[in-house]
C-alpha cells in the first residue's frame, strides 16, 4: 500500500490550515443561521438560507418575512460574526497571492504526488557538492528522490528538475515522505558521519532490503557506517585521489573509463546484467549464446550467486540464473540483451 505524504513546507501549512479553518467557519456559520431562523422565526430552510446569505455578504435585500425582536438581534450577532469570518478568509487568501506561497503549493502538490507513485526509485541524501553531481550522471537513467534541508539548495534541486523533499533524513517522517519504505537503494551523502550512521539506522529500519552506498568523510567511521548497515562505504578523498594516481600513471586508460561511465552521449557503455531467464538465448554457452558473435557485447566477469566473481570468463562457460554479467558494448545491444535475460 502507497503511503500518502505531505511535502509542504511548515509555512504553507500553516497558510493552507487557515484557509480550511476560514472556509469550516464559514460553513458552520451557514448553518446556524438557517437553524436560527427556523427556530426563531419558523422559516422553512428555503427562506431560512436565503436570510442567512443576504445577512452574511450584507447585500442589504429586504428581509423574507417582519422579523421579531429576537429574530432582529440574531440577525446582528450573526452579521457581525459572519464579517469577522469573511474578512478572515480574504485575508489568508490575500496573503497566499501576495507572498507567492499559492504557486509553491500547486506545484509541491504535483510533486507530491508523482513520489507517491514512484516505485523501486532511489532516495539522495543531501544535495551538496557530492550530492549535485551524482544526480547529474543519473538523472537520466533511474528515478530518484532528493532530501535536503538548506533552502538554497532546495531551489537548486527543485530548478534542475528533481523530486526533492525538504527536511532533515535523520528525520523518519523526512524518508518515509521521499518513499524510502519502496525505494530499491539510497545513497547517504551528507557530509556528517555521524548523520549518516543514524540515517542508515533509521533507512535499513524502514526498509531491510534497501541497498544503501554512504559517503564517509573520517576513513576510521567507514566500519561504523558498514557496521549501520550500508552496503558499500565510499571515501570521495580516496577515490580522489587514487583518481589522481591513475592520471598520473595511466592517463590513456583513465580517459576511456572516463569517456565509457560519464559520456552519456558515447553509445559504448559498461553495465551490469542479472541473468534471470536463459530460455530466449540459441544455448546457455558463450560460445553458443551468440551474446558475443551477433550482438557484439564483452562479457568482461561473471558474479555467481555464490559471490565467486569470475573475469575474462572463457568462451565454454556456461551461464546460469541468477548471474550477474558485468558486460561491455553498443548501449542499444545491451539494452536488447538485458531484455532477453529477463523473466
Amino acid at each position: 500500500m502507497i503511503e500518502r505524504i505531505s511535502l509542504l513546507k511548515k509555512d504553507q501549512l500553516g497558510f493552507v490550515r487557515h484557509l480550511l479553518i476560514a472556509f469550516s467557519l464559514l460553513i458552520i456559520i451557514l448553518l446556524t443561521g438557517i437553524t436560527g431562523y427556523h427556530i426563531i422565526e419558523g422559516w422553512g430552510f428555503l427562506d431560512s438560507f436565503y436570510m442567512t446569505v443576504i445577512s452574511i455578504t450584507t447585500v442589504g435585500f429586504r428581509e423574507v418575512y417582519p422579523l421579531s425582536s429576537l429574530g432582529k438581534a440574531f440577525t446582528i450577532i450573526l452579521i457581525l460574526v459572519s464579517l469577522s469570518i469573511v474578512t478572515y478568509f480574504f485575508y489568508a487568501f490575500a496573503t497566499i497571492l501576495i507572498e507567492g506561497h499559492l504557486l509553491g503549493i500547486y506545484g509541491r502538490m504535483r510533486m507530491e504526488k508523482k513520489i507517491n507513485k514512484l516505485n523501486g526509485h532511489y532516495i539522495i541524501c543531501g544535495f551538496g557538492r557530492v550530492g549535485e553531481h551524482l544526480c547529474a550522471q543519473i538523472e537520466d537513467i533511474v528515478d530518484f528522490v532528493v532530501i535536503e534541508k538548506e533552502p538554497e539548495r532546495v531551489k537548486l534541486a527543485i530548478d534542475k528538475g528533481y523530486f526533492v523533499v525538504e527536511g532533515d533524513a535523520t528525520d523518519e517522517e523526512v524518508l518515509i515522505n521521499a518513499g524510502i519504505k519502496r525505494a530499491k537503494g539510497a545513497v547517504i551523502a551528507v557530509f556528517s558521519d555521524a548523520d549518516s550512521v543514524y540515517i542508515i539506522l533509521s533507512a535499513r529500519e524502514l526498509n531491510p532490503n534497501l541497498y544503501i552506498v554512504a559517503r564517509v568523510n573520517d576513513d576510521k567511521a567507514e566500519r561504523k557506517l558498514l557496521a549501520a548497515g550500508a552496503n558499500k562505504v565510499i571515501s570521495p578523498y580516496r577515490i580522489g585521489g587514487l583518481r589522481m594516481a591513475n592520471l598520473l600513471i595511466r592517463p590513456n586508460v583513465v580517459d576511456f573509463v572516463e569517456l565509457v561511465f560519464h559520456r552519456k552521449s558515447f553509445s559504448f557503455q559498461f553495465t551490469e546484467i542479472l541473468v534471470e531467464n536463459l530460455d530466449r538465448l540459441p544455448s546457455p554457452v558463450i560460445r553458443e549464446s551468440g551474446i558475443r558473435r551477433d550482438k557484439g557485447i564483452f562479457i568482461v566477469a561473471i558474479r555467481k550467486k555464490t559471490g565467486e566473481t569470475i573475469y575474462n570468463p572463457p568462451a565454454n562457460t556456461t551461464l546460469e540464473v541468477g548471474d550477474l554479467l558485468m558486460a561491455m558494448g553498443e548501449q542499444k545491444n545491451l539494452e536488447e540483451l538485458s531484455e532477453l535475460l529477463k523473466r
